[in-house]
């Protein structure tokens, strides 16, 4: 099933692949919201799939997940939107994040939160920053889960810095 997806997502036009990446995350913060972890991590496979295919549009995929960031009314679908960008365009992406954390719901902020501590950490404390992909699909994963292990909704500069494992 997997091979017929990658196959379908490798020919699909950039409408369709930005409607898998919107599945994608609606499908996660449902999982997210109904405590099913297995839903979650179906839909941050079907993100991460959509964004490898995206990318392939180079800036006109950019600027469509630029759009999916700006005007989607589902906040969910924004804040993975803009943790996609928040490597290569934190100018942009970081106001939007700051946007759903100081308005959303508590689901919605935390997950704002989690993901600007993140890029606070990249940004004020490099050497404890790691490889683009790999920091993706932290910020996907964890996310989610810093709701529901902290319950805490600060902003990253109330945290301080980051302390060592």
């Amino acid at each position: 099933m997997a091979e017929i997806m990658a196959r379908i997502l490798k020919n699909a036009p950039l409408h369709e692949l930005l409607e898998h990446f919107r599945a994608g995350a609606l499908h996660k913060d449902l999982g997210f919201r109904q405590e099913n972890k297995k839903m979650e991590r179906q839909g941050a496979k079907m993100t991460v799939d959509a964004i490898k295919h995206i990318d392939n549009f180079g800036e006109l995929g950019r600027q469509a997940i630029i759009a999916l960031m700006n005007f989607d009314p589902e906040p969910g679908v924004r804040t993975w939107a803009a943790a996609e960008l928040l490597v290569d365009k934190p100018e942009i992406a970081v106001p939007v994040l700051q946007q759903i954390h100081q308005s959303g719901k508590f689901s919605e902020r935390s997950k704002a939160f989690f993901l600007l501590m993140m890029h606070e950490i990249d940004v004020n404390h490099p050497e404890l920053a790691i490889d683009k992909a790999l920091r993706r699909a932290e910020l996907a994963a964890g996310a989610a889960r810093y709701e529901a292990e902290t319950g805490r909704t600060q902003t990253p500069s109330e945290q301080g810095p980051p302390r060592p494992n």
